[in-house]
């Protein structure tokens, strides 16, 4: 049927390691709570970094939400991240802005892909 079934704000709420052996899950998306303001040092390394491990191992595509600042892109490299999404890339636009410049992004989700 070509549905894929991406896991939104992963690490909150509903959103838990229970729906990872329920579903077959393509994308898991961390939520921005994991990544605000993380440093090298930051305790959160450790988690962001599994998750993406996890993803790694399920074939499942990883998406860091939220990325705002040069600083936390930074740490999310060196932690393996391969795609963000959020201010840092690219605020909210409207529809026409995309369809306009054919923009492939659109189809992706709107995901930058750093590698």
């Amino acid at each position: 049927m070509g549905v894929r079934i991406a896991l939104d704000d992963f690490g909150t709420g509903y959103s838990s390691l229970s729906y990872l052996h329920e579903l077959t899950v393509h994308r898991i998306k961390i939520d921005r709570s994991f990544i605000e303001d993380i440093r090298p040092d930051d305790a959160r390394c450790s988690i962001v970094a599994s998750i993406i491990d996890l993803g790694d191992k399920l074939d499942a595509q990883v998406v860091i939400e939220g990325v705002e600042t040069e600083e936390e892109l930074s740490c999310l490299r060196d932690l393996g991240a391969r795609y963000i999404q959020g201010y840092y890339y690219s605020r909210p636009q409207p529809l026409e802005h995309w369809l306009l410049r054919g923009d492939q992004s659109l189809r992706s989700g709107g995901e930058r892909d750093l590698s």
